[in-house]
C-alpha cells in the first residue's frame, strides 16, 4: 500500500512577510525609530529616523530575497553555535 502523493498548497507554506521583507525585523526596526523620533521630539529627529527605517527596510528587504526567514535561522544558528564547530575535525577527541 503506497501514500498518494498530494502538493502542498503554497498558501500555507508562504513565508509571512511585510512590506516585501521578513515581519519581525521589520516591526522591530519600526518600532525602535519611531520611538527614537517620538522621544527627541524634533523635526531632524523624524526626518533621519525616517530614512534609517526606510533604509533598514531596503536591506531587510534585499535579504529576504535570498531567504525569507533569515533572522529564525540566524538565531537558530547562534543558538547551536557550540554544539556544531564550523568545520570537522576527523582527530578529534570526544
Amino acid at each position: 500500500m503506497t501514500l498518494a502523493a498530494k502538493p502542498i498548497p503554497r498558501v500555507l507554506s508562504r513565508p509571512q512577510l511585510l512590506l516585501g521583507a521578513e515581519r519581525e525585523p521589520v516591526l522591530i526596526a519600526a518600532l525602535l525609530f519611531g520611538g527614537v523620533a517620538v522621544a527627541s521630539m524634533t523635526i531632524i529627529a523624524w526626518v533621519v529616523c525616517g530614512g534609517l527605517w526606510a533604509l533598514a527596510l531596503m536591506i531587510f528587504q534585499w535579504v529576504a530575497k535570498f531567504d525569507p526567514q533569515f533572522s529564525k535561522v540566524y538565531v537558530r544558528n547562534l543558538r547551536y553555535r557550540s554544539h556544531y564547530p564550523a568545520f570537522s575535525r576527523p582527530y578529534r577527541k570526544t
